[in-house]
């Protein structure tokens, strides 16, 4: 296996509330040959905030806006989707694993807190790949 660096997908300065960014504001990865899919997920959540930051995962077989942005999360059968937990004036890190199951990937940031900005949105993805042979 060869482990990929890691791609910045998302770098968002702020979040506003109950925003999600769009398919342009991902980066997109190409998983030809993947096989494992890790995605982190960073948000700095502002004092009085009380809602997560959802990170979602989405892929297409073809790269472009219009696409992702009709894509759903995901594979029906894992969420598609994981939540960075607010903890209220403070940076959070959170990890999930995917199998990936598409040629391009995109993530998106849900803030999901209705009064307070989400600040320091970062989304990063780390592709395990079959080795060639």
């Amino acid at each position: 296996m060869i482990t990929k660096p890691a791609t910045e997908m998302v770098n968002e300065a702020t979040v506003a509330a109950s925003v999600t960014t769009a398919a342009a504001d991902s980066e997109t990865l190409t998983a030809t040959k993947g096989t494992q899919l890790a995605v982190e997920g960073i948000a700095t959540f502002h004092g009085s905030a009380t809602g997560d930051v959802r990170v979602h995962v989405r892929c297409s077989s073809t790269d472009s806006d219009v696409a992702f942005g009709q894509a759903v999360d995901l594979g029906a059968s894992q969420d598609g989707y994981f939540d960075i937990p607010c903890s209220a004036g403070n940076t959070v890190r959170a990890t999930a694993p995917f199998s990936p199951d598409g040629l391009y990937y995109r993530c998106f940031a849900q803030n999901l807190d209705g009064s307070y900005a989400a600040t320091n949105v970062i989304i990063n993805a780390i592709l395990q790949e079959i080795e060639p042979t």
